[in-house]
C-alpha cells in the first residue's frame, strides 16, 4: 500500500531593496512578501528595524542614524523565515 503526503505549498520569502540613505539618514521601508514566520536581524548601531518579526506579508521599517563622519558606512540587514534567507 502506497499513501501520497498532502501536498505542501513551498515556502516564500522576498524583501523588497532599499535605496542607499543619504548622510541625514532617515527612515525607509521594505516589503516583506512571505507564507511562513519570518524574522529581521541588522549587524550594525546605527541602523534599527521595525518591527524585528512577523508572520506572512509585511512591512518593515528601516530607520538609519545620521552619519557626522565622512567615511560611508555600510550595514546588512537579514531576513530569515522557514529555510529561506535574504539580505538587503
Amino acid at each position: 500500500i502506497t499513501q501520497e503526503g498532502a501536498d505542501v505549498t513551498p515556502e516564500t520569502l522576498t524583501v523588497a531593496a532599499v535605496s542607499n540613505f543619504s548622510a541625514n539618514g532617515g527612515t525607509q521601508t521594505s516589503a516583506v512578501t512571505s507564507n511562513v514566520n519570518w524574522t529581521v536581524s541588522e549587524n550594525s548601531n546605527w541602523v534599527s528595524i521595525t518591527p524585528t518579526s512577523g508572520s506572512d506579508n509585511g512591512t518593515i521599517s528601516i530607520t538609519a542614524a545620521e552619519n557626522t563622519n565622512t567615511t560611508t558606512r555600510t550595514a546588512t540587514i537579514t531576513v530569515s523565515g522557514g529555510d529561506i534567507t535574504t539580505s538587503l
